[in-house]
């Protein structure tokens, strides 16, 4: 489907072609609203996959090739769209990406998180250092296993962060490696659910890990373990406690991208953005279970 929005009475000042994965949400609001606040009153052309890369392929050959050199910037939702975008566009439209849990692993970013290849945008992971701010509000932790696929680029700089953050507050990092295997992740996990010295698990926002989030989250749940979450896929899962951003902040963030391409910086210039105010939620319940409630 696709659909056209615009700021009513108002000229178009730039067309954008906003390519989702599951419909507009609040993120896709807020970057609407944020560039119209800042008087850019674009005309944007939303192209929903509805959660089918079939479709999404036909999008990109149909839809949005013929007409690309009518859009000055294009907005991808999520890292399925932003990854297969990226590969389609190879640099010849700026493309601003959005709730991308981890843009590095992607190659969505450059190594020191900045824009990279006429792309830049917005993740929904919260920094490290202050997901364990505010884990240790609730417990004072003094192991920490993290699960993670080696294969993954970012998990090995979160693991760097975490142990660094540990030699400042006193508590160690166990990197438990799972292979992005059907057939051995769960074995490989099976050093965590086992692990009594493990005071709790940070589960980082890795691709792998996430998109298994539905099993690993009830696992841990089930043999006890604490758990701390990245991002908002765990929390959706029953995870015990989790920094997350808000969708909508989100996308002003995006729309402030795009209003500094405007005014003449390049995407190389602009770093990769973060939620500057994230929620803490903790899971009330799980908290009593687990004997950790104050």
């Amino acid at each position: 489907m696709t659909v056209t929005l615009g700021f009513v009475g108002e000229a178009f000042s730039m067309n954008i072609a906003m390519v989702v994965w599951r419909g507009e949400t609040i993120a896709e609001k807020g970057f609407v609203g944020e560039l119209n606040r800042l008087g850019h009153h674009p005309a944007i052309d939303v192209f929903d996959a509805g959660q089918d890369r079939k479709q999404l392929a036909y999008i990109l050959r149909q839809k949005l090739q013929p007409n690309l050199n009518q859009y000055d910037y294009v907005y991808t939702f999520g890292t399925t769209v932003s990854e297969t975008v990226k590969t389609f566009l190879n640099g010849v439209r700026p493309q601003i990406f959005n709730i991308v849990a981890d843009p590095l692993g992607s190659s969505l970013v450059d190594p020191k998180l900045m824009g990279t290849g006429n792309i830049i945008g917005v993740t929904n992971t919260v920094p490290a250092d202050r997901q364990i701010a505010n884990a240790r509000t609730i417990m004072k932790f003094k192991s920490l296993a993290i699960p993670y696929n080696p294969r993954e680029i970012n998990s090995a700089l979160i693991i760097g962060q975490l142990k660094t953050l540990g030699r400042e507050q006193g508590f160690t990092v166990l990197p438990i490696r799972v292979r992005p295997d059907e057939n051995l992740w769960q074995e490989d996990l099976k050093p965590v659910l086992e692990a009594q010295s493990v005071d709790a698990v940070y589960l980082p926002p890795d691709s792998f890990m996430i998109s298994k989030a539905d099993i690993v989250v009830p696992l841990l749940n089930n043999a006890r373990v604490p758990t701390i979450c990245a991002v908002a896929q765990f929390i959706k899962h029953g995870c015990l406690m989790g920094t997350v951003a808000d969708y909508e902040t989100l996308g002003k963030l995006a729309a402030n991208i795009v209003d500094r391409l405007t005014k003449g910086e390049s995407v190389s210039q602009i770093p990769l953005q973060f939620d500057p105010e994230p929620i803490f939620k903790v899971n009330q319940t799980l908290l009593k279970a687990l004997d950790l409630a104050p």
